[in-house]
């Protein structure tokens, strides 16, 4: 197909919209991937390779490289910003054009800059997915999701400490081969309900009597305050807290260690 025909295509495309004009006119885009000659006609046209990038991005593609401006690419990836990962060479614009459509799309930026990696760790992008993350973004992601703290590789104690300061609840995400008495003590005086979230493993002879005090004054909190996440218990009409059976459970595993 000539370049004549297949602007008539494309303008009959144009104006009437209509299922036979897409499908027609659809079979011959497709084979301008095989077609440089006519490829480099229609883009020699700045007007005309913007609609075409418009019905399909896949157009800049197989642009010539001297003819792909950067107007051209930057506004292909504001329609579609996963066109990015079939850009050889990946701007800093051109970046943060996806990351800030999508934190997602950092996924499809070659080589993301530590400050692009930031920008999405602190929107909740996932700690895992990050390559080689450095302390400062493992701080970040636990700031933005408790559970980050399980997929952090080489974790010390001073992340353990502070992931403790920014949330409580991490000491349930903390391995037990990591999780020390200091960390925990750290947790519950922060926090009494955090005493929900330890291994009973954690729990001896040195230290039993601490968290039987702590036990103690939680269980008066859940008595004499109204607790967060309670509702009203259906079989015994009064107000039960939703961690109330690992309560139970703590105080019962508590009393059994005491009258070992």
């Amino acid at each position: 197909m000539n370049e004549k025909e297949f602007l008539e295509l494309f303008n009959r495309y144009l104006k009437e919209k209509s299922g036979d004009a897409f499908r027609a006119f659809d079979n011959e885009f497709i084979k301008l991937k095989n077609n440089k000659d006519l490829v480099k006609k229609l883009s020699q046209d700045k007007d005309l390779a913007f609609k075409l990038i418009d019905y399909d991005v896949l157009f800049i593609l197989w642009m010539p490289q001297e003819l792909l401006t950067e107007e051209m690419i930057e506004h292909t990836l504001k329609k579609s910003p996963r066109a990015i990962q079939y850009i050889k060479k990946q701007t800093p614009s051109q970046c943060w054009i996806v990351l800030n459509n999508h934190i997602r799309n950092l996924t499809y930026i070659k080589e993301p800059t530590d400050e692009m990696k930031m920008f999405a760790l602190n929107k909740g992008y996932p700690i895992e997915e990050i390559k080689n993350p450095t302390a400062e973004m493992c701080l970040k992601a636990l700031k933005t999701n408790v559970r980050a703290i399980k997929y952090i590789k080489n974790l010390t104690k001073e992340m353990c400490f502070e992931a403790i300061n920014i949330n409580t609840k991490s000491i349930g995400y903390i391995e037990n081969s990591i999780l020390t008495f200091e960390m925990v003590k750290q947790a519950v005086d922060q926090d009494l309900e955090a005493l929900m979230y330890i291994p009973y493993e954690i729990i001896n002879k040195k230290n039993v009597k601490y968290f039987c005090k702590k036990t103690a004054e939680l269980l008066e909190k859940v008595v004499t305050e109204e607790m967060e996440d309670s509702y009203d218990c259906d079989s015994c009409g009064y107000d039960r807290w939703d961690n109330q059976d690992r309560l139970d459970d703590l105080t019962s595993h508590l009393l059994n260690f005491v009258g070992e």
